[in-house]
């Protein structure tokens, strides 16, 4: 109980546009996003690395679902995360 109260605690942190997890995402809609190399980013490692995640593509291609989903598995694995998005300029 106490792990779902503080796992709600980080998604409330993180200032998520809404939560959507990777479990809902449509792979077979975007055959070019490789689904293995997202299932192994939302193990965490790039995290540990400190490595940058970046998403580039045109309007409704998944890049904030993505991202969403990152953050929402950080958050299961009892990190903290803020989502931010740069605005084209």
């Amino acid at each position: 109980e106490s792990d779902r109260h503080a796992i709600q605690r980080r998604l409330r942190d993180a200032r998520l546009p809404r939560v959507k997890t990777l479990e809902e995402f449509d792979f077979g809609q975007t055959p070019q996003i490789p689904a293995a190399k997202v299932r192994d980013l939302a193990e965490g490692g790039y995290i540990a690395r400190a490595g940058p995640v970046l998403f580039l593509g045109g309007c409704g291609t998944g890049k904030t679902h993505l991202m969403t989903g990152l953050c929402v598995a950080a958050c299961r694995q009892k990190r903290r995360v803020r989502f931010t998005k740069k605005k084209a300029t």
